[in-house]
């Protein structure tokens, strides 16, 4: 039995991202483990273009304060922190080997970078824990061939690994269709830092100026998403609904950007629904508190989302969540407190929101239920997930 104390954990992930940060700074507060993370890109941490925002953008919040981190020298000739060959970091065999790593946790499985520490924690008897937020519903949206490849690929990596860190039901029960060992299986749930969003609730008087800011009517029912302007996020089918819901003083709140903005600002003039419509464009972290703020139900209409952890954020605001069948979150954070419509489907959304438009005491006790769902669902909960995978690896 391992015995030493804490445990050297390296961690390797693609770039810095914003909902790393506050489990990152946890872990690094515990007794039980020494944390280092590698990252493969710096993406995010300077301004640089993001397709998907369809514009440069760099976080106003600090990515790499309160923990320690390393940038791996990225060799691809082409680095992109999305694609399997635009991150390329032989050094990253280097730190796990000298740097007398006990655990490797990674975040996935998609890059070069990797399959390469996979392949050296295996050659240096490295126990290895994986984190991911694959689903079932993402293998079979992939071609048949594609799908039979991938599947005999990652049970043979599965077969490799030590420990499994689980972010939610839709991603345990793709580990279970791969016949994992629940004993492999830690809870480590995709979260957010419920205090830091609680403790910026805006007042009445900030959100009355913040409604004034963007003209949406003090009296109004704002619906609120938030995300990238893609087609698969789906603001079209809330723009159709505001034409189809049968209530004047109702406002859609769409705060993000992406390449299909001026096609949502089309499709609202045509309808004849862009006094009711409101497009913010990218806002940065430390102002979302606003937009949930000034917002009575939150919708993630997305035709596809492996989680959505902005249904994690809403929560801390006591709003209702309204979301499709394909959001992976909601298998595990609507209950009482929301609803779940059939992905796609104008109608279902409709049937489904319409019953918190119109009660405002429905609305105000699933905002309720929200928060105390969402208080359970914390960075602690995470953070305890992932030190007893690397107990159990060294055990």
């Amino acid at each position: 039995m391992h015995k030493k104390q804490p445990i050297d954990v390296a961690c390797l992930v693609s770039h810095p991202i914003q909902y790393q940060v506050p489990l990152f700074q946890n872990l690094s507060d515990q007794s039980d483990i020494n944390l280092h993370v590698y990252f493969c890109d710096d993406h995010g941490v300077n301004d640089s273009f993001d397709k998907q925002f369809n514009r440069e953008i760099s976080w106003d919040i600090p990515l790499l304060k309160g923990y320690e981190s390393t940038f791996l020298s990225n060799i691809s000739p082409k680095p992109n922190q999305s694609s399997v060959a635009g991150m390329v970091n032989p050094s990253i065999a280097w730190h796990i080997v000298r740097q007398n790593t006990d655990v490797l946790w990674v975040h996935g499985w998609e890059g070069i970078t990797h399959w390469l520490s996979f392949a050296v924690a295996r050659f240096s008897k490295t126990p290895i824990i994986i984190r991911g937020d694959s689903t079932l519903a993402s293998t079979q949206r992939l071609p048949q061939m594609l799908k039979k490849t991938r599947e005999l690929v990652l049970r043979t990596l599965f077969s490799n690994i030590n420990a499994f860190a689980v972010t939610g039901t839709p991603n345990r029960e793709f580990y279970n269709s791969f016949g994992i060992s629940e004993n492999l299986l830690f809870d480590a749930p995709l979260t957010v830092d419920n205090s830091w969003f609680q403790k910026r609730h805006p007042d009445r008087v900030l959100q009355a100026e913040t409604r004034e800011k963007i003209g949406i009517p003090p009296s109004d029912i704002v619906i609120l998403q938030v995300g990238k302007l893609i087609n698969r996020k789906r603001a079209d089918l809330l723009i159709r609904l505001v034409k189809k819901i049968d209530k004047q003083n109702v406002s859609l709140l769409l705060v993000g950007d992406g390449p299909q903005k001026e096609n949502y600002e089309r499709l609202a003039s045509e309808l004849g629904v862009s006094d009711s419509v409101y497009f913010t464009g990218f806002v940065e972290q430390s102002e979302l508190p606003k937009m949930y703020g000034i917002s009575d139900i939150f919708v993630l209409a997305s035709n596809y989302e492996p989680w959505g952890l902005v249904i994690n954020e809403a929560m801390n605001f006591s709003l209702p969540i309204v979301a499709s069948d394909t959001v992976g979150a909601s298998q595990d954070l609507i209950k009482e407190n929301g609803a779940v419509f059939k992905s796609g489907s104008v109608r279902s959304l409709q049937n489904q929101i319409e019953p918190f438009v119109s009660d405002d005491k429905l609305r105000l006790s699933a905002g309720i239920e929200s928060k105390k769902l969402i208080n359970d669902w914390s960075i602690d909960s995470t953070a305890r997930g992932i030190i007893a995978a690397a107990k159990y690896c060294l055990n």
